[in-house]
């Protein structure tokens, strides 16, 4: 037999939305850049799993997918793409803009309107109230490519290379063929170069980008600091590396190499 009492109760554990299926038939105006830059006014009913569903140009309702939505703008008043440009720049994998100027780097998950807005911010589920969101980029690279300059400009590294700045202020973008730690501490590089541990201060993954203002905030000076390429950041002191599998932290923390975007070591 139904119970009203605890179908209530799942709705609100689900996010706090007693009135859900209602929410479900609403729909906000917004501005939706797509993938070739262009800027279509859209009805938006909502975003779950990944998907957005929403009407563009007065057109009928359909459903995306992020990647073919590289911004959503809630409310026009408060976009800058300047100022965007520098904060998504390090973006993995989406940037949350809010309308108090809050900046969030993580993975949107879902959007109620006139209810929550769900996000992985550094591997912890977050809710916020979804009138407080501004603009969610899901590719802000795609985005400022289109529109010229910005993040998407930056070299892409090949398959299997890193981006190395060392101590000297040198930098590298090589494929790192082997780590050794323990006594040894090296890099070595494709062509038979090695890199002692101690002289590399930043590894990028992603691409040939040195440090930006929004990594810059978030470094520990005593710690390496590992921003994953699930929006985790992870904070600690480097004992060893497990052949060229893993980092492994004094606290015996163990971060795979292959989920790591970039590292800075000081």
């Amino acid at each position: 037999m139904h119970n009203p009492v605890r179908w209530t109760a799942w709705l609100w554990l689900a996010g706090g939305l007693s009135a859900a299926p209602a929410a479900a038939q609403q729909s906000l105006q917004v501005d939706a850049y797509l993938q070739d830059g262009a800027k279509h006014s859209a009805r938006f009913f909502s975003l779950q799993n990944g998907q957005i569903q929403m009407a563009l140009d007065g057109g009928q309702r359909q459903i995306y997918t992020q990647a073919q939505v590289p911004l959503l703008v809630f409310d026009d008043r408060y976009t800058n793409f300047d100022s965007d440009r520098e904060t998504t720049q390090q973006a993995y994998p989406h940037t949350i803009v809010f309308k108090d100027g809050r900046v969030l780097h993580g993975t949107a998950l879902d959007y109620y309107i006139s209810g929550a807005f769900l996000a992985l911010i550094e591997g912890q589920r977050q809710t916020y109230n979804a009138v407080d969101v501004a603009r969610i980029y899901f590719d802000p690279r795609a985005f400022f490519a289109q529109r010229g300059g910005g993040p998407a400009d930056s070299p892409t590294l090949k398959r299997n290379q890193a981006f190395l700045k060392l101590v000297s202020g040198d930098t590298l973008t090589q494929e790192i063929e082997d780590i050794r730690g323990g006594k040894e501490r090296y890099y070595a590089l494709k062509g038979g170069r090695r890199i002692p541990m101690d002289d590399v201060v930043f590894i990028n993954f992603d691409s040939a980008e040195d440090l930006s203002r929004s990594d810059r905030d978030r470094l520990k000076r005593d710690q390496a600091t590992f921003f994953m390429r699930d929006g985790r950041v992870i904070h600690g002191v480097v004992r060893d590396l497990l052949g060229d599998q893993a980092f492994e932290l004094e606290d015996g923390t163990r971060i795979p190499l292959r989920e790591i975007s970039r590292v800075y070591f000081r």
